[in-house]
């Protein structure tokens, strides 16, 4: 008998294989110079590795009699909702006034999903990560992207 889970993590795998050979066809470049191969093999064999996950995790939990489902079934659709909200809002808010806007609007909206968060809560984790993502890709790693802006 398949279960969800074995059909949900062989579907995820399954697309990360196909990342991973398609990416197959392109150079993956160096450390110091990545190719256009490179980002998807990564994502490719994190796909693979989390779908084969959700198969074993699943399969041991059934074996040792621990309880694992549920952990999507569990989210209530206002996670999903501000999550997947928080990733779309995040190109537009970037393009219009910059990455720490940005980044400060994706988190506090994501953290806004759980409802043990408060709105204080929120607001701290986002201005925390505001500040770790303007240090990590706005300084370090020196993306082009105008850390604040007015473009209206």
């Amino acid at each position: 008998m398949i279960r969800k889970d074995d059909l949900g993590g062989g579907l995820i795998a399954t697309v990360g294989l196909a990342a991973v050979i398609t990416a197959n066809q392109y150079d993956v470049g160096s450390a110091a110079n990545v190719g256009p191969g490179f980002f998807p093999r990564v994502v490719g064999t994190g796909l693979i590795l989390a779908g084969l996950l959700i198969i074993f995790s699943q399969r041991i939990a059934a074996r040792d009699g621990s309880d694992l489902k549920g952990v999507f079934t569990r989210m209530s659709p206002r996670g999903w909702i501000c999550v997947l909200g928080a990733m779309i809002l995040f190109v537009p808010i970037a393009g219009y006034f910059g990455l720490a806007p940005a980044a400060f609007t994706t988190v506090f909206i994501s953290a806004l999903g759980d409802r043990g968060n408060t709105v204080l809560h929120a607001a701290l984790l986002a201005a925390v990560l505001t500040v770790a993502s303007a240090i990590v890709f706005w300084w370090a790693l020196g993306l082009q992207l105008p850390l604040l802006q007015w473009s209206g």
